[in-house]
Parts: C-alpha cells; sequence; structure tokens
C-alpha cells in the first residue's frame, strides 16, 4: 500500500487558523480517509512517499493534503486516482525506522480542495483551497443532534473493546458540533467512500445526521 493510517488517533488540540502556501505536495492515502483537529499515525513505506515527506521536513510549515485514493491503482497514484477534497495535515513528529519506514505523528488543520494539480515529478503538488464549514454551529438543530451523536457514540466506546474509554471524555467535552462529527466518522469502522462523503459535507448539521444514522 502506497500509505497506511491506524485509525484510532485522538482529536487534536482546536483548529488553528492556517494561512497555506501556494502550493502543497499531496500525499494519497490508500484506503484511509484523515479528518481535520485529529491526530493520527501515519506509516510511509514508498521511496516516493518518503520523498514528499522530506520536502514536507524542511519547508516552515511542515503542511500537506492527504487526499485518499479513489480506486485500487498499480504504481504510484497519479492526479485522476485520488479524490480532490482532502484535509491539511501538519506532520507533528516522525521517526525513521531501522527497515526504512518512517512513522508520522500527524496533526489535521483543515479541510481542503485541490484547484489544480501542478506536478507529478517527484510526487503529486497541487494549489489548494480551505474550505470552510456551512451552516450555524450555534443553532437548536446542531445543538440536538450534538448531543444525540455525543450520547450514541459514548454508548458505542462503551461496549467496543477496541476503542479507548479517553474517547467518551473527549466526546462528552467537545463543544464544536464540527469536531465532534469528524471525530465519530474517524472512529467508527466505516467504508472509505462513506469516510469520503463525510469529509466532503462542509453542512455541519448534515454531517452530524450522518452520525446520528451511523
Amino acid at each position: 500500500g502506497e500509505v497506511t493510517a491506524k485509525p484510532g488517533g485522538g482529536a487534536g488540540p482546536q483548529p488553528e487558523r492556517v494561512e497555506l502556501p501556494g502550493t502543497l505536495p499531496v500525499l494519497p492515502l490508500t484506503n484511509t480517509v484523515l479528518f481535520p483537529a485529529l491526530l493520527a499515525p501515519l506509516l510511509v513505506n514508498t521511496a516516493r512517499s518518503q520523498r514528499l515527506i522530506d520536502h514536507v521536513l524542511v519547508t516552515p510549515d511542515r503542511l500537506m493534503l492527504a487526499a485518499a485514493v479513489r480506486h485500487p491503482v498499480e504504481g504510484s497514484p497519479g492526479p485522476d486516482d485520488v479524490h480532490r477534497i482532502g484535509t491539511v495535515l501538519r506532520v507533528a513528529r516522525m521517526m525513521k525506522f531501522p527497515d526504512g519506514s518512517y512513522r508520522l505523528l500527524v496533526q489535521g488543520v483543515a479541510r481542503a480542495r485541490v484547484e489544480e494539480f501542478v506536478g507529478e515529478e517527484r510526487f503529486l503538488e497541487a494549489r489548494v483551497v480551505l474550505l470552510e464549514d456551512q451552516g450555524d454551529p450555534r443553532s437548536v438543530e446542531c445543538a440536538a443532534l450534538s448531543r444525540s451523536v455525543s450520547q450514541g457514540f459514548q454508548a458505542l466506546v462503551a461496549e467496543h473493546p477496541k476503542l479507548s474509554d479517553e474517547l467518551q471524555v473527549i466526546a462528552a467535552s467537545l463543544e464544536d458540533p464540527s469536531r465532534l462529527a469528524d471525530l465519530v466518522a474517524n472512529h467508527l469502522e466505516l467504508d472509505v467512500a462513506v469516510q469520503q462523503a463525510v469529509l466532503e459535507e462542509l453542512d455541519v448539521a448534515a454531517r452530524l445526521r450522518g452520525g446520528v444514522a451511523g
């Protein structure tokens, strides 16, 4: 696989305001969708992706866009093989292992869309624009949906041996409906296509309704 992420990353700190550089490297993710405001481990073990990470580590902000691969590909995914909407990630930590693979800790920063791919020689690079949440997160509907999603998720965590108990505390304490919806989508064992749909849903109430239904 090109890059794999282990589920089970916690919730990161509050989302930051971020200024994107003109272009960002694009890291294709296989069978994985990462969400903003989450801290997640990543394993990188192909030469092309390692070149990308080496580049990211020497940039001032250590930012890249992670985008899920649409379908299985042989060799390296190209511009047509990855979804246009992904998550801007900051590399928080990087460790190199004796087998040459890289283990990263990445922090989700924001949703973003690829406007145009500008390079694919060394690795994929694109002009990227940030995507903002839509709808009013402070609405009565969002508050009610948040409560419902939070309670349902806490009950699920209590019954699920693989999910850590601290997720109950995080879910109970999250006041941002957008981050709650992302936290839940990140930890439910959803199909990648479903997770991608959640990522692409900018309307927070609609994203929460998906969490209630799920």
